[in-house]
């Protein structure tokens, strides 16, 4: 016996759209300065550089945040590298402290680190997770203001709860 099940209506639109490649592709190509540092501090600065540069954009139908990065676009001096957004660097730790408490375990031990290397490392991680947080205030702020825009009462809903999730790092 084959069993179905009926998918909601927005993650029915969601299969469609991308079945007929019909997604788009929200991220922005923009000219992004390096720090001109090529220590770890610098690589911070530079991904910061890049978030900072990202605009938040949610498609229709869509309650994930963040997949719109901003791409350095020609005349651009910034190179971060190989970098995947689904597994970033000490993303174990990301999942169980949250976005604040990685940001703010690297500037407690900041403090007392002596050796340059590791605190390279931890200012790093500091600027680093600045910058995400920044990011992820921002895409709070958009979703929340889809939400007041839209008379969908379910969307508003997820919507709401998108940009809480956004808030709840």
């Amino acid at each position: 016996m084959q069993q179905t099940t009926e998918l909601p209506e927005r993650i029915h639109l969601l299969r469609e759209a991308y079945w007929r490649k019909e997604y788009c592709d929200a991220a922005e190509s923009k000219v992004i300065q390096s720090s001109g540092d090529e220590s770890l501090v610098g690589r911070g600065l530079d991904f910061a550089a890049v978030l900072d540069a990202s605009s938040p954009h949610i498609e229709p139908n869509q309650l994930i945040a963040g997949v719109a990065i901003a791409r350095p676009a020609e005349g651009s001096n910034i190179e971060l590298g190989h970098y995947d957004g689904h597994y970033p660097p000490g993303h174990a730790n990301l999942l169980a402290w949250g976005w604040p408490e990685v940001r703010d375990r690297a500037r407690r031990q900041l403090e007392a680190e002596t050796d340059p290397d590791k605190r390279d490392f931890l200012e790093a991680v500091a600027i680093s997770y600045d910058a995400a947080i920044r990011l992820a205030e921002r895409y709070a702020a958009h979703l929340n203001e889809l939400a007041g825009n839209t008379d969908e009462p379910e969307r508003r809903r997820d919507l709401t709860r998108a940009a809480a999730a956004c808030t709840e790092l």
